[in-house]
């Protein structure tokens, strides 16, 4: 067995050219930023009215 073939059938093409490749690649980055973004968004609005309910259920001084 070979680095390319690992004994489970042969070895295809690679059915993308480089190009391809350089798409999917920026297209994932631009993904994980979005997801990033996201998720950075929904803790935000969570922290915001977290913090909200605790200032509004603080006990008068």
């Amino acid at each position: 067995m070979t680095e390319t073939n690992h004994g489970h059938g042969n070895p295809a093409a690679n059915p993308f050219s480089e190009q391809e490749w350089a798409n999917f690649h920026k297209d994932d980055v631009t993904a994980g930023k979005v997801i990033v973004l996201l998720m950075a968004t929904i803790f935000s609005v969570g922290l915001v009215l977290y913090t909200s309910i605790a200032y509004i259920c603080l006990p008068p001084s």
